[in-house]
C-alpha cells in the first residue's frame, strides 16, 4: 500500500513537472516569435543592434575612481552590471565644474564583458539622462551589503590585504552617472501588499498605458525599441492622500537602458501592431505576477473592459477603504464636469 501511494505521488509530480516544462517552453517560444517581428533588427546571432557598440575603450576611458569613493549600493539586481549605486545624503558630484546634488543622481557599474555595453551610454545620452561616464577600479564581487561603500584601490592596480596572507582582486568597471528617475517599482512600496487584487490590477493597468505611450514615443523619436518590460524596470510615481490612506497613479518611468533590452527597427510599426507586440512582451515578463494574482494576460482592449467591469477607475486605498468608497473633492468635480458635458450633449 505504501509503495502504491509513493508511486502515485511520483507519477503526479512528474505529470505536474511535465506540464510546467511544456508551459515554459511554449512561453519562451511565444516570446521568441514576438521578438522576431520583421520590423525589429537583430544581428546574425540574435543580439540587439544598438548605437554606440564596440566603443567600450573610448566610453569607459576616464578614471572616476576617486570621485566615486563615497557611493552606496542601492540595488545589486542586474545580469550585466555590478549594481546601481547612489550617493550618501549631502554629498555633491562635480560635473564640468558644477556641483550637482548627489541625491539627484544614480551610478551604474557595468561589467564591460560585452561589446554592446557601450550602447547604454549612447542611449542615455540621446534621452538626456547621462551626466558622466568613465571607469572605476573596485574590489571584485563587492556589493552584498547596501550599507557598505565600495573599496577603491588608490593606485588603481591589484593589491593585497593588510596581513599579506590573502590577495584581493581589483577589477575595472564601466561607470554611468545618470539622472535619478522618480518613483519606485510597485513591489517596493510598503502599501503594495495591502492592496486588494482589483486595486493592484488597476495600478498595473494604468502603469501599462503610460509606459506603452512612452515606449512608442521613444520608438518614433529615437528609432529604438525598449524591450525589457520587467516591472522592476518600471518606476511608478503615486500621489498619496495621507488622511484617507489613498494612493493614486501619477506617472511611470523606465530605467535600465542597457544590453540586451534595446533594439533598433527597420520601420515604425503601426499603433495596432505595436500594441500587440507591447502586451505580448509584458505578458512574458509578468508571468509570475499574473499567476500569483490569478490574472489573465493583458491586452489593450482588455484594459477598457476590465475598467468598466471591476471598477478599475476608482481610487486606490491601502487601508480599510473599499476601492469604490469615498472620493476626493477633485474626483467629485471631475464627475460633475462629466455630467455637465452629458447634459450639454442631450440639450
Amino acid at each position: 500500500m505504501l509503495f502504491g501511494n509513493t508511486l502515485q505521488l511520483l507519477v503526479g509530480f512528474l505529470f505536474v513537472t511535465s506540464i510546467n516544462a511544456n508551459s515554459d517552453t511554449e512561453r519562451i517560444a511565444k516570446f521568441n516569435r514576438n521578438m522576431n517581428r520583421p520590423w525589429i533588427i537583430k544581428d546574425a546571432i540574435g543580439n540587439p543592434v544598438c548605437p554606440g557598440s564596440h566603443q567600450n575603450e573610448i566610453v569607459y576611458k576616464k578614471n572616476l575612481t576617486k570621485k566615486l569613493g563615497a557611493i552606496k549600493l542601492l540595488s545589486n539586481v542586474g545580469k550585466n552590471s555590478e549594481g546601481v549605486y547612489t550617493f550618501p545624503p549631502g554629498v555633491d558630484y562635480e560635473i564640468n565644474g558644477e556641483k550637482v546634488p548627489g541625491d539627484s543622481l544614480v551610478v551604474k557599474l557595468v561589467h564591460m564583458d560585452s561589446d554592446y555595453d557601450s550602447c547604454e551610454a549612447e542611449i542615455l545620452h540621446r534621452i538626456g539622462s547621462l551626466r558622466d561616464h568613465g571607469k572605476l577600479w573596485k574590489e571584485a564581487n563587492f556589493g552584498s551589503d547596501a550599507e557598505d561603500s565600495p573599496s577603491s584601490s588608490p593606485s588603481g592596480s591589484n593589491s593585497g590585504s593588510d596581513s599579506g596572507s590573502d590577495s584581493v582582486e581589483w577589477l575595472d568597471y564601466g561607470v554611468l552617472v545618470m539622472n535619478k528617475a522618480k518613483g519606485k517599482s510597485l513591489s517596493q512600496y510598503e502599501w503594495w501588499k495591502q492592496l486588494s487584487e482589483p486595486q493592484k490590477k488597476e495600478l498595473v493597468e494604468k502603469t501599462l498605458v503610460d509606459i506603452k505611450n512612452k515606449v512608442y514615443d521613444f520608438l518614433k523619436t529615437q528609432q529604438l525599441l525598449y524591450a525589457d518590460l520587467n516591472l522592476d524596470n518600471i518606476l511608478v510615481e503615486t500621489e498619496t492622500d495621507s488622511v484617507h490612506g489613498i494612493h493614486s497613479f501619477k506617472e511611470a518611468h523606465l530605467v535600465d537602458f542597457g544590453f540586451p533590452g534595446i533594439f533598433t527597427v527597420r520601420k515604425i510599426p503601426e499603433p495596432e501592431e505595436f500594441d500587440s507586440w507591447f502586451y505580448e512582451q509584458f505578458n512574458f515578463y509578468s508571468a509570475d505576477l499574473r499567476k500569483a494574482q490569478n490574472w489573465r494576460e493583458f491586452s489593450g482592449t482588455q484594459l477598457v473592459a476590465d475598467s468598466e467591469s471591476s471598477g478599475a477607475g476608482k481610487r486606490l486605498s491601502n487601508l480599510n477603504h473599499d476601492a469604490g468608497t469615498g472620493g476626493t473633492g477633485q474626483a467629485k468635480k471631475q464627475r460633475q464636469r462629466r455630467r455637465g458635458k452629458l447634459r450639454m450633449i442631450e440639450d
